[in-house]
């Protein structure tokens, strides 16, 4: 059931987190006026590997102090996994169904994680497939001893991120670039009045280090290079496969290799928490690692270069030591940042439950 006359809502952040939140609210007869300092190609989001999968993503073991997850993150993700499948027959909007491998280096008897997942997994994903004994050499030292797999969402992007947008406009969303400064969340009733609305939404991933001076949020770079998935350099490949982040892992890398779209193939990934620099050139020695890498345990990928790239890119995930940091504050803010590498996965899960908040709050006559 709608709101009645739903107040207008000034939604912070240009991201993925942002332009979904935004989308949904519009979607629900909410007035929205988006504010950021860069939107949609020029975020972090467009950097993002964008495959669904169950929480933990598979570069969110770096730092088992970093990747708390709250009980609701399964639902969110459930969430978000069913309106991904429903887009999948939206074109324009860039989501394809495909199948993604997971492997690990423990027997599953051993790897309680993934034991879990699997669980949580065959409630609701489409065609789940475990391996019983799928051990495999991928270099000395490293062993593939587990394996599963199911169909997944994965998004282009380069697509999507404009789709949203051009939804958000089509359903009477305001775009405002400007850079916001942490007054104006301290004290928000200027801004709000500025935008006739009554309510403020907060989604500026590593943004809210300064914005909201939450010291928890940090930095996690990642990077991947794109290849032509033509054929010419390597079969076509038309399926996913991932490894998570090994811990101690000097290089700090794990396996991502990611169809996206229909003739490009994303290789990656790192996953250098604390560090923002974005200066990585392509043929630096972690990068190169990392193609190394993806090679061993792909051996259709062996050989691959810098040189054979088509785009390099380098961004950084917006982590929170403890947390997601959904919920409403004691000056009526929402906040919705602290996703770490799951931004994409989780979006419209929270922008849910960023409504729920907002519907709660205002038919209990709070705005």
């Amino acid at each position: 059931m709608r709101l009645k006359s739903p107040p207008g809502v000034v939604v912070i952040g240009g991201g993925v987190s942002g332009l979904t939140v935004a989308c949904y609210l519009l979607r629900k007869g909410f007035r929205v006026t988006i504010i950021a300092d860069h939107f949609a190609q020029e975020t972090t989001s467009m950097v993002a590997g964008a495959l669904w999968e169950m929480p933990h993503a598979v570069c969110g073991h770096h730092d088992a102090g970093v990747a708390l997850q709250l009980p609701e993150q399964e639902q969110w993700s459930r969430f978000s996994y069913h309106v991904f499948r429903r887009l999948q027959t939206v074109s324009e909007a860039g989501v394809h169904l495909r199948r993604v491998h997971f492997y690990s280096e423990r027997p599953l008897a051993e790897d309680r994680d993934s034991q879990r997942k699997i669980d949580r997994l065959q409630r609701f994903v489409l065609g789940l497939q475990v391996s019983a004994n799928p051990e495999r050499d991928v270099r000395p030292g490293v062993t593939i001893r587990s394996h599963y797999s199911y169909l997944a969402p994965m998004i282009d992007m380069g697509a999507y991120l404009p789709w949203l947008i051009s939804e958000i406009e089509a359903l009477g969303g305001v775009l405002v670039s400007r850079q916001l400064q942490a007054e104006e969340l301290t004290n928000p009733q200027p801004l709000l009045a500025r935008h006739d609305a009554a309510q403020l939404v907060h989604c500026s991933g590593l943004g809210a280090s300064t914005l909201v001076a939450d010291a928890a949020v940090f930095p996690v770079r990642g990077a991947w290079f794109s290849f032509p998935n033509d054929g010419s350099l390597f079969p076509i490949m038309d399926e996913a496969h991932c490894s998570s982040l090994v811990a101690g892992d000097e290089h700090e890398h794990f396996v991502f290799v990611l169809p996206r779209g229909c003739d490009q193939l994303v290789v990656g990934g790192i996953a250098n928490a604390h560090v923002s620099d974005l200066n990585l050139p392509a043929d630096s020695a972690l990068l190169q690692a990392m193609l190394q890498e993806s090679g061993a345990w792909l051996p259709a990928l062996r050989g691959l270069g810098p040189a054979d790239r088509t785009d390099l890119r380098v961004g950084l995930r917006p982590f929170r030591k403890g947390a997601v940091r959904l919920e409403l504050d004691a000056q009526g803010i929402v906040h919705n940042y602290g996703h770490g590498g799951s931004g994409v996965l989780l979006s419209w899960g929270c922008a849910s439950r960023v409504h729920a908040l907002l519907r709660r709050r205002w038919a209990t006559g709070s705005v």
